[in-house]
C-alpha cells in the first residue's frame, strides 16, 4: 500500500491516486476549472483522504474512493463518476459536487451557495444534506434533489422522489428532467427550468410547475394529481393520460390530446376544465394537439389556439355522434366528421379554420375577422353568422343544407334553393333537378377545369350568378338566368340541351354556345369580352313579352364569332311595332328564323322579303349595324293607363260632389285632348288603378275599384265602359293595397295584407292567396314593379329606419329577397316606371322638403345607378308613357290644380306638357300604394 500526504498540485497540473495508493490532504490549487486544468483523479482501488479542492477537481472514478473532500469556491469541483464513492463531502463557497448515475455520495454537506448535480438511477446512492435539508438517494427513495445543468433523475419501479427541484440550464427535451417510469413516483416536485416526465404507469403528486422554461409531461396512462402550473409554465397531457385536481392560473398553459380515455379536472384560467365521464369543459388546445370529441362525448367551451391552423396542427375533431358546444378557433381547426355536430362555435382570425364534412351538421357558427367555415357535400350548417371579412367555402350538393347570413346578406342551401352562395378556393356547386341558385359569387383562386366552378344541370336553374374567378357550366337541361361574367378569369360554357337568358360580359369575360345550346333575353357585351358559338349554337330574340320601344337586346352582334343561329321568339299574338334586336351588325346579311318557341313560322332575311303567318308580317332591316325587326298586323300595344287603346296613358277623374267620372284621352304631343264619360260612383267607390280583367289580348286598360270588400272593375273598350265585373271579395281581415301582375299571365292581381301583418296577392285568374310574407308594423309597402324584366311584379317595401328591398316574384311563384338601398327620411318612395327604356321598372323618388326628383335605376332587382330628373315639390300622381317613346313620364298636380306631365327625356331632361287646370272637387290619383 502507498500512501502520500501534502501534495499540492498547482495550476494546470493534475495527480492520480492509482490503485492501492492512498492521497492524504492533497490540496488543489490550479488556475483554471475547466475538465483537463487542475486536477486529481482516483481510480479504481485508489483513495484521496481530505483533499481540499480550491480551484481545480478532483475526479473519483468507478472504484475509486474519497472521503473528507471540501470544495470551497466558484472554480472548485468534485465528480463521483458510476461505481465510485464519497463520503462525508463538504461542498462550500460556490463549489460544485457532480454524482453521475450509479455514483454513491453519503453523508454529504453542501451549503447555500453550493451546488450538486446528479444524474440519479437505481443504483445512485446519496445521502447527506443540501442547504440546510436532508437529502437522500436510496432504498428506494430520493428526496430533496435539486437537478441542475442537463441532469436527469429516473425515477423506476417502487422508487418514490420526494421535493425534487428541477432547475436546469435548458428546458428542451434532453435537458433537465426528472423521467417518472412505470411504477416510479414523484412526489412535490418544483420544475423552475426544465421538464418533469410523467411515463405511461408514472405518477406525480403536487407537482408545481412555474416559469416560461418549465414543462410537465404526461403521457399515454401516466398520471398526475395536484398539479399546479403557474408564471408561464406549461403542462402537456398526451392521449390516454389523467391529471386530477390541476390548477393552471392565467399565464399558464395546458396542453393536451384528448381521447375517450383521457381525464382530467381541476381548474384552467380561472375556469372549471373536465375531461372524463363523456364531458370535457374549458379545454384549451395549444401548439399541434388536438381534441377527438366522438361518440357519447360533449366538448364544452374548447379554446383553440395553436401555432398553426393546417391539418395535423391544433385541431378538434368532433365525429360519430360526438358534440362540441361553444368552441372557440383562434389559431386552427375545428373538424366536424361525419355524425359528429358543432353548435355555437366561433371561427375568429385569419388562422381559424372550420370544416363540416359529409354527414356533419353545425349550427348557430360565427365567422369573423378572417375566419374560413369549409363545407363539403352532403354537409348541414343552420344558422351561421358571417361577417365581411370571413369566408364561407362550400361544396353544394342536393342534400347540403345552410341558412343564415354571409356578408350581410340571407344565405341558404335547402328546400331546392341556394342563395348568396359565394364560392372560394377551387371549390364547386352543382345545381340540378329540383334546385334553383340564386345570387352564386364564384371567385376562387384559378379558373381551369375542376377549379371553382358552378354546374347547372337536369332541370336546375342559376339565378344572378356572377363569375369572377372561376367557371360556370350550363349542362343539359340546365337553365342560367341574369348571368354577370365578369373578368379575364371568368368564363361560361353553354351546353348542347341548355339554356342561358339575359348575360352581362364585362372586362374580359368569355361564353362559349356549344351546338344545341340557346342564349336567348338580353345579351350585353363590353369591349374586349366576348361569345363564340359554334355551329348549331342559337342565340334568341326573344321579344314576346318585350315592348317595342325597348333598348337592343343585343348590344354589339360584332363581339360575337363563330357560326351562331339567330332565332326570334314572339307571341301568337305579337303587339305590333318596330323591336330593336342588335347593334353593331353592319355585317350582318343574314337570316333570322320566326316562330312562337314550339313552332317555326319561318324565315326573314335582312333587307329581303317579308314573312306573313296568321294575318301578322315581319320584316328584317339593318340600318346602319342596327338590326331590327318590324311586326305589322298585330296586337295594339298596351300602355298602363291606356283607356283607349292608342298607347297612349290617359287621365282618370272623378268629381267628388257629383259623383260622375271620366277620362281625358291624350294624344300625345298633340294639344287636343278629348273627353270621355266613364260612369257614376258614389261615396263607397274607392278607385285604385288600371289594368287588365281579361289579360294581354285586350286593347287598352279596364279600370279596377274597391267598394267595401268588393273588388271590381270597369271593363273598358275604346275609351268606354263596356260593363261591370265584379271580381274577389275580400275576407274581413285583409286590406287591399294595390293591383298588379304578380304572375305575368296579363291578368291583374290584387296585393293584400292583413290586419296581423301577412303580406301576399291574389291572382286575378283563380281567385287563389299566395303568401309573400309577414311583416311587423314598422315595415311599409312602398310599390310594385317589375325590377328584373321578367315580366311578373314584384314588392318593394321600406323599413322605419330606412333601408328598402323589394320582394322578388318569379313567374313560378318563387320568392327572393333583394336590397335596395338605404333612403333618408325626408326621401319618398313615389312609385315604380321605366325611366331609361330598357324594358326593367326603376323606382322613382322625391324629395318634399326640397323638390329633388330622381331614380334608382334597376337592373336585375338591384340598384345599379342613382339619376337625377327634375325638381318638382308638386304632387306625383302618375306614372305611365305619355307619349310612347318607351320610357315613362311624370303626371303632376299643382296646388293650384294645373294637371300635367312631365316627360322624361334623359337625366335631369324632362319636358312640361300642360294638359288643363281643374278645381279641389276633383280627384284625379288613384293608383299609388299607401
Amino acid at each position: 500500500m502507498e500512501i502520500v500526504s501534502g501534495i499540492f498540485v498547482g495550476p494546470s497540473k493534475y495527480h492520480q491516486v492509482t490503485s492501492d495508493m492512498i492521497a492524504y490532504d492533497t490540496v488543489l490549487s490550479g488556475g483554471g476549472y475547466y475538465w483537463g486544468h487542475t486536477s486529481q483523479t482516483v481510480l479504481e482501488g485508489g483513495s484521496a483522504i481530505r483533499t481540499e479542492v480550491q480551484v481545480g477537481w478532483q475526479l473519483v472514478s468507478a472504484g475509486g474512493y474519497a472521503e473528507s473532500t471540501t470544495l470551497h469556491g466558484y472554480s472548485a469541483g468534485m465528480v463521483v463518476s458510476n461505481l465510485g464513492s464519497a463520503h462525508k463531502t463538504n461542498v462550500l463557497s460556490g463549489g460544485c459536487l457532480y454524482v453521475s448515475a450509479g455514483g454513491k455520495a453519503t453523508g454529504i454537506n453542501i451549503d447555500s451557495t453550493a451546488t450538486m448535480i446528479c444524474d440519479v438511477n437505481s443504483n445512485t446512492y446519496i445521502t447527506g444534506t443540501s442547504r440546510g435539508k436532508t437529502i437522500k438517494v436510496g432504498d428506494e427513495v430520493t428526496s430533496n434533489i435539486t437537478l441542475y445543468y442537463s441532469r436527469y433523475m429516473n425515477v423506476a419501479s417502487d422508487w418514490v422522489s420526494y421535493d425534487t427541484v428541477i432547475s436546469g440550464s435548458g428546458y428542451y427535451w434532453g435537458d433537465t428532467r426528472q423521467n417518472v417510469l412505470e411504477g416510479g413516483s414523484a412526489i412535490r416536485t418544483d420544475v423552475q427550468i426544465g421538464y418533469l416526465h410523467i411515463s405511461g404507469g408514472g405518477y406525480s403528486d403536487r407537482a408545481t410547475v412555474h416559469g416560461n422554461s418549465a414543462r410537465m409531461v404526461v403521457s399515454a396512462y401516466g398520471s398526475a394529481h395536484r398539479t399546479t402550473v403557474k408564471d408561464g409554465g406549461t403542462m402537456y397531457m398526451n392521449h390516454l393520460a389523467s391529471a386530477t385536481n390541476v390548477n393552471i392560473d392565467s399565464t399558464g398553459a395546458l396542453v393536451m390530446d384528448v381521447s375517450s380515455d383521457t381525464v382530467l379536472t381541476g381548474t384552467s384560467h380561472g375556469k372549471t376544465v373536465k375531461v372524463g365521464d363523456g364531458v370535457t369543459s374549458n379545454i384549451r388546445l395549444y401548439y399541434s394537439r388536438w381534441q377527438e370529441v366522438d361518440s357519447g362525448w360533449t366538448a364544452y367551451d374548447t379554446v383553440i389556439n395553436g401555432d398553426g391552423y393546417y391539418w395535423g396542427d391544433t385541431t378538434q375533431i368532433v365525429y360519430n355522434g360526438g358534440s362540441a358546444i361553444r368552441t372557440d378557433v383562434q389559431i386552427g381547426y375545428q373538424h366536424v366528421l361525419s355524425g359528429g355536430k358543432a353548435v355555437s362555435t366561433t371561427v375568429n382570425g385569419n388562422s381559424a379554420r372550420m370544416s363540416i364534412s359529409a354527414y356533419g351538421s353545425a349550427d348557430s357558427t360565427t365567422v369573423k375577422n378572417g375566419g374560413t367555415m369549409y363545407m363539403n357535400h352532403l354537409a348541414s350548417a343552420t344558422n351561421v353568422n358571417i361577417d365581411s371579412t370571413g369566408a364561407l367555402v362550400m361544396d353544394v350538393s342536393s342534400d347540403t343544407v345552410l341558412t343564415g347570413t354571409s356578408h350581410g346578406k340571407t344565405v341558404k342551401v335547402s328546400d331546392g334553393v341556394t342563395s348568396n352562395i359565394r364560392l372560394y378556393y377551387s371549390r364547386w356547386q352543382e345545381v340540378d333537378s329540383g334546385w334553383t341558385a340564386y345570387d352564386t359569387v364564384i371567385n376562387g383562386d384559378g379558373y381551369y377545369w375542376g377549379e371553382t366552378k358552378q354546374i347547372v344541370y337536369n332541370g336546375g336553374s342559376a339565378v344572378r350568378t356572377e363569375l369572377q374567378i372561376g367557371k360556370m357550366f350550363v349542362l343539359s337541361g340546365g337553365k342560367a338566368y341574369d348571368t354577370t361574367v365578369n373578368g379575364s378569369q371568368a368564363d361560361m360554357y353553354i351546353s348542347s340541351g341548355a339554356v342561358a337568358e339575359n348575360t352581362t360580359l364585362k372586362n374580359s369575360g368569355y361564353v362559349y354556345i356549344a351546338a344545341g345550346a340557346e342564349h336567348t333575353g338580353i345579351l350585353k357585351i363590353a369591349k374586349g369580352a366576348g361569345v363564340n358559338v359554334a355551329s348549331g349554337g342559337v342565340i334568341n330574340f326573344d321579344i314576346s313579352d318585350r315592348k317595342s320601344t325597348a333598348g337592343y337586346i343585343l348590344n354589339d352582334m360584332s363581339m360575337v364569332s363563330g357560326s351562331p343561329t339567330y332565332t326570334v321568339t314572339v307571341d301568337d299574338r305579337q303587339v305590333s311595332g318596330i323591336y330593336k334586336l342588335a347593334q353593331g351588325a353592319k355585317e350582318f346579311t343574314g337570316t333570322v328564323t320566326i316562330g312562337d318557341g314550339s313552332l317555326d313560322y319561318g324565315t326573314v332575311t335582312v333587307n329581303g322579303d317579308d314573312l306573313v303567318y296568321n294575318g301578322i308580317t315581319y320584316s328584317l332591316d339593318n340600318v346602319s349595324g342596327n338590326l331590327t325587326l318590324s311586326v305589322t298586323g298585330g296586337a295594339p300595344a298596351i300602355v298602363d293607363g291606356d283607356i283607349d287603346g292608342n298607347t297612349l296613358a290617359d287621365v282618370i277623374l272623378v268629381h267628388t260632389k257629383q259623383g260622375y267620372s271620366g277620362a281625358w284621352m291624350t294624344t300625345g304631343t298633340s294639344s287636343v285632348i278629348k273627353w270621355g264619360n266613364l260612369g257614376n260612383v258614389n261615396s263607397k267607390v274607392e278607385l285604385v288603378g288600371t289594368g287588365n280583367v281579361y289579360g294581354s289580348n285586350e286593347a287598352g286598360s279596364d279600370i279596377f275599384m274597391k267598394i267595401g270588400t268588393t273588388v271590381a272593375a270597369w271593363v273598358v273598350e275604346d275609351g268606354k265602359v263596356k260593363n261591370y265585373k265584379e271580381l274577389y271579395y275580400l275576407k274581413s281581415n285583409m286590406n287591399m293595397l294595390g293591383i298588379a301582375d304578380f304572375d305575368g299571365d296579363g291578368v291583374t292581381d290584387y296585393l293584400l295584407r292583413s290586419t296581423t301583418g301577412d303580406l301576399g296577392y291574389v291572382t286575378g285568374d283563380d281567385n287563389k292567396w299566395h303568401y309573400i310574407k309577414g311583416l311587423g308594423k314598422e315595415w311599409k309597402i312602398a310599390a310594385v314593379g317589375d325590377l328584373d324584366g321578367n315580366g311578373t311584379d314584384d314588392v318593394i317595401v321600406r323599413h322605419d329606419a330606412g333601408f328598402t328591398g323589394a320582394y322578388m316574384i318569379d313567374e313560378n311563384g318563387k320568392i327572393t329577397w333583394s336590397n335596395l338601398d338605404t333612403l333618408k327620411s325626408d326621401m319618398t318612395i313615389v312609385g315604380t316606371g321605366d325611366f331609361n327604356g330598357d324594358g326593367v321598372d326603376d323606382v322613382l323618388l322625391q324629395n318634399k322638403s326640397n323638390g329633388w326628383v330622381g331614380a334608382w335605376l334597376v337592373e336585375n332587382g338591384r340598384v345599379d345607378s342613382f339619376i337625377g330628373l327634375c325638381n318638382n315639390k308638386n304632387t306625383i300622381e302618375q306614372i305611365a308613357d305619355f307619349n310612347f317613346d318607351g320610357v315613362d313620364d311624370i303626371r303632376i298636380r299643382t296646388e293650384k290644380g294645373d294637371i300635367g306631365v312631365l316627360y322624361v327625356n334623359g337625366e335631369d331632361d324632362t319636358t312640361w306638357k300642360y294638359f288643363q287646370s281643374v278645381g279641389k272637387e276633383w280627384d284625379t290619383s288613384f293608383a299609388l300604394l299607401s
